[in-house]
């Protein structure tokens, strides 16, 4: 847990991933945000905020259990952080009171 949130690690095959450091290294979203809150952090993406969210994600195609696919992680945020009042929700909710022990982020 880092931040309040409880990040998990996930592999996933079939999802076009791109290159760690672009804002569109998940396909169909701005900085890994998706706008129900799921957040794939995404490391070094310019134009994206870089908090140091944990991650394993690198954009490099990996194998497991015989398949290829890419390693991720991913946690729930309490607003879209794409928006002005969502970034604030989240901000207040999952950064701040998640800093203080308050909210766990999910």
């Amino acid at each position: 847990m880092k931040g309040g949130a409880y990040n998990v690690d996930f592999f996933s095959t079939g999802v076009p991933f791109g290159p760690t450091g672009s804002a569109t290294a998940v396909p169909g979203t701005a900085c890994g945000r998706f706008s129900d809150g799921l957040h794939i952090p995404i490391p070094g993406a310019p134009g994206c905020p870089n908090l140091n969210d944990s991650t394993i994600f690198t954009g490099q195609q990996s194998v497991y259990n015989g398949a290829s696919g890419f390693f991720f992680t991913a946690h729930i945020d309490s607003g879209n952080a794409n928006t002005f009042w969502g970034s604030i929700r989240h901000f207040l909710v999952d950064v701040v009171a998640g800093n203080l022990g308050y909210h766990h982020g999910c």
